[in-house]
């Protein structure tokens, strides 16, 4: 009995967002996700070392680097993998996809990235959906299971 109430929860756990979670995070993230360079700024205004993580900006005054072209560039390649893996969301077609995607995100970040990074990461990121959404407890109910799948595929690859 035990061992079937634990592979009831990993299913559940397994199966990832519903569909109607995945639909309001995704018009939710469609508002905001052309704002690469102040989502990327805001996480590393709120978590330093992960802007010392990237050695195009270590040590550098994060206002000074936010209107670069490497700045752009980079927030470009960090927001645009995140919106990759919304815009595959809510097709289970995709999640081969969304397995290489994140293989790819461990394989060239396992050096330089840990898990409480990708914690604080996401963290940053609500509270910038926060202030920068219509958002309610009902959002928010969308997103949670949401972010847990995206960022517990990312760093099962790590």
């Amino acid at each position: 009995m035990k061992f079937l109430i634990l592979a009831l929860c990993v299913a559940a756990a397994m199966a990832g967002p519903s569909g109607d979670q995945i639909a309001a995070a995704k018009a939710s993230w469609n508002t905001v996700k052309n704002n690469q360079v102040d989502i990327l700024y805001a996480v590393f205004k709120a978590n330093p070392d992960i802007q010392t993580a990237f050695s195009q900006f270590a040590g550098k005054d994060l206002d000074s680097i936010k209107g670069t072209p490497d700045f752009s560039k980079h927030a470009g390649r960090v927001v645009g993998l995140f919106s990759e893996v919304m815009d595959l969301l809510g097709n289970d077609a995709n999640t081969p996809t969304i397995l290489a995607k994140a293989k790819d995100f461990g394989k060239s970040h396992k050096s330089r990235t840990s898990p409480a990074q990708l914690d604080n990461f996401r963290k940053s990121l609500v509270v910038y959906l926060k202030g920068a959404t219509k958002w309610d407890s009902a959002v928010e109910s969308s997103w949670a299971p949401v972010l847990d799948f995206v960022f517990s595929t990312l760093k099962n690859e790590l």
